[in-house]
Formats: structure tokens, sequence, C-alpha cells
């Protein structure tokens, strides 16, 4: 049983390398992420990637899609095993899925 918390551990970083698909614009992970941040709002106080979204009816022509606020992490947690039921995907799937 670890009690040190994470710092105590000894954990190896990982690097992932992300491809450009330059066929495919709108599943290229570069394009993906490039258009998430400039949708971001350009002054804010949190410093998180990842926003709470505005509803449908607070979204503006040219304004960001964001709030200024981190999204929940029991929200996070269910992402991809929603995600997976929605496209019909059979068993248990969670972000480290990916």
């Amino acid at each position: 049983m670890n009690q040190g918390g994470l710092q105590h551990r000894k954990l190896n970083t990982k690097s992932v390398t992300i491809y450009p698909l330059p066929k495919n614009k709108q599943r290229c992970p570069i394009a993906i992420l490039w258009k998430y941040y400039y949708k971001l709002p350009v002054k804010r106080k949190c410093d998180v990637l990842y926003l709470c979204p505005k509803n449908d009816s607070a979204l503006k022509l040219g304004e960001s899609w964001h709030c200024d606020a981190p999204v929940g992490i029991n929200h996070l947690q269910s992402v991809v095993c929603d995600m997976c039921k929605e496209v019909g995907f059979e068993g248990k799937f969670m972000n480290h899925s990916l």
C-alpha cells in the first residue's frame, strides 16, 4: 500500500508521438487539438486543458465554445465509456482504453 502520494512513487514519464493525417483533416488529431485550442477563452483564470463547454444557446459566431471552469472529474471519467456505448461497442471501456 502506498500512503505517500504520487510524488513518492517511482513513475517513468511517458511520451507519445502524434502524427498528422493530411488527407483527412476531420480525423487528424493535430487539427482537432488546434481547433479545440482556438475555441478556448482567450483570457482565462483556469489553467487546465479541459474546460466546461457552453450551452448551444450561449454560442455566438466567433466566440469561445467553453466557460472558464474545469470539467468535473466525474464527467471526465465517463466520457469514453459514454462514447463507446453511443456507437454500439460492447464491453467495458474507460479513458485508459484509448
